[in-house]
């Protein structure tokens, strides 16, 4: 019996039975049921709110990292589009990433190839389709 039904049945007690022995033993047998049945909602309400708070710490936690990825990508693109500080950035970037093009959407982006191994392949930023990587 759920809180709901443990008090709507306490109620109707209360309006309709006699308070004599038996009547006050059913009545605090009830209230108990009801008390119970609020306790254990209670109860499994406060495990969904420590995984929901669990979940949102993980996820917080995930966007964090790829606000300062992101914000160190957003530097180095700034750096390579001309800044003071480009000179041999170029070089230097070009040494770690290498561009693509994928077959499917025509979508051109930029990898890092010594992040994959041979015969591994690569999705696309944009479509998500699959394709195998470029022999170097």
């Amino acid at each position: 019996m759920n809180s709901r039904e443990a008090i709507a049945y306490l109620k109707g007690l209360l309006e309709g039975a006699p308070l004599t022995d038996e009547g006050e033993k059913r009545l605090f047998d009830a209230i108990f049921c009801a008390i119970d049945s609020l306790s254990l909602e209670l109860q499994e309400l406060k495990q969904r709110v420590d995984e929901g708070e669990k979940v949102y710490g993980d996820v917080l936690d995930s966007c964090l990292r790829l606000e300062d990825e992101m914000s160190d990508l957003h530097d180095e693109v700034d750096l390579l589009k001309g800044g003071e500080e480009a000179e041999g950035v170029e070089e230097d970037y070009e040494e770690f990433y290498a561009s693509l093009t994928c077959p499917a959407c025509g979508h051109s982006f930029y990898y890092q190839p010594d992040e994959y191994e041979e015969g591994e392949q690569l999705q696309c930023p944009s479509c998500g389709g699959f394709f195998d990587l470029p022999r170097s």
